[in-house]
């Protein structure tokens, strides 16, 4: 029996190895779920999953087309992920961009982060030395408060992540902050209150593509990751903020023929055929729906992946969601797409593994590799 049991785990052992050495993905691509959407970020809240988007002018559904106070101004919006019935256009987000959601479970809150950067070509650009903040109390998401929240270095994207068991070596901490490129700030607010009280802390950039980040503290095994990059997605991690592993395989997301498939969120479903596609709004083009065009002809538009996020660490949560940009990175794509852009967000999913058991598989717990791009 015991000779039985070494060799079954003489074997499982070789799997683990050839998967690892092979440069095995975890996670299965379902799909684009939408067309021309910024930056996205899911969230789990009141027992739903949601999507906060980055919504441009050149969306086919922007909120100007019912509301004039939204126009030539990039906002943030709310959608329900499974139907993709709009819960808010956030009014106090007009003329932000670069918006991310984190959720504080602790204090019932839902916050938002974002800069003064106006993502649509007329609208007015401000200072992108201000981190702005907005939150939201109970299920509803519908009311919003808004404060500034960080005087900061010029940044782009940022993200919030709560940290419970951070590591000695740093300042004592409840909440890290990650602004692009490559800038980490932390606050220690007992009451949560992250509209206040942030302050910068000593770090060595990893060796990475800056681009587009995000990051999520896993307190399994007490590690910060991020995800970073611009043409691709890189995984890395850290406990000190001076030494960085990467991820294996790495790049952890580049673009793939599973990137153009028909996501089954948002209802994109009922709309790729119809109205989302090329060119964008406000462009002249001959309209091309994203099934056949997009789904037929990738090599067209998936050039880039970008500005990818992850979800979700709770309790009832029990798969890993991951969302990213496949694009051309505002270059126009090629025949037979149309316009002077084209891009979506598409959805991965490592089905049963919760993002807390996920994150780990892509690191061999024997061996720490520094990032050297």
């Amino acid at each position: 029996f015991i000779l039985k049991m070494a060799e079954v785990l003489v074997l499982v052992l070789g799997f683990v190895a050839q998967a690892h050495a092979s440069g095995e993905q975890h996670y299965e691509v379902t799909g684009s779920l939408d067309v021309f959407t910024y930056e996205n970020t899911l969230f789990y809240w009141g027992g739903k999953m949601y999507n906060l988007e980055n919504i441009p002018c050149k969306y086919a559904e922007h909120a100007s087309i019912w509301f004039p106070e939204y126009a030539n101004n990039s906002y943030a919006r709310i959608r329900e992920l499974e139907s993709g019935v709009v819960v808010a256009n956030i009014s106090s987000t007009i003329g932000w961009g670069f918006i991310s959601a984190y959720t504080d479970y602790e204090t019932d809150t839902v916050w938002l982060f974002g800069t003064h950067a106006n993502r649509c070509p007329h609208g007015k650009k401000e200072s992108l030395t201000l981190v702005q903040s907005w939150w939201s109390t109970g299920s509803a998401l519908t009311e919003w408060n808004t404060a500034p929240a960080f005087e900061c270095k010029a940044t782009h994207n940022v993200q919030v992540t709560r940290v419970t068991n951070p590591s000695p070596s740093l300042p004592t901490h409840r909440y890290m902050m990650f602004l692009e490129p490559f800038q980490w700030a932390i606050n220690n607010n007992a009451d949560g209150n992250l509209s206040t009280g942030w302050v910068y802390i000593n770090s060595t950039a990893p060796k990475a593509p800056s681009g587009g980040p995000s990051m999520r503290f896993n307190p399994l095994d007490s590690f910060y990751y991020i995800l970073t990059g611009g043409y691709t997605v890189h995984l890395l991690r850290t406990k000190n903020f001076h030494d960085w592993e990467e991820s294996s395989p790495s790049p952890f997301i580049s673009p793939t023929p599973e990137d153009a498939q028909v996501a089954p969120f948002c209802n994109f479903s009922s709309e790729a055929s119809t109205v989302k596609g090329s060119p964008p709004r406000g462009e002249d083009d001959a309209h091309k729906p994203f099934v056949p065009y997009w789904r037929d002809n990738p090599h067209s538009w998936d050039e880039n992946s970008n500005d990818a996020d992850l979800c979700c660490i709770h309790e009832n949560v029990s798969d890993t969601y991951i969302i990213w940009g496949a694009s051309t990175q505002g270059r126009s794509p090629k025949p037979p797409l149309t316009g002077t852009d084209a891009g979506t967000n598409v959805v991965g999913m490592a089905r049963g593994v919760p993002l807390q058991h996920f994150l780990p598989l892509y690191f061999n717990q024997t061996t720490k590799k520094t990032v050297n791009y």
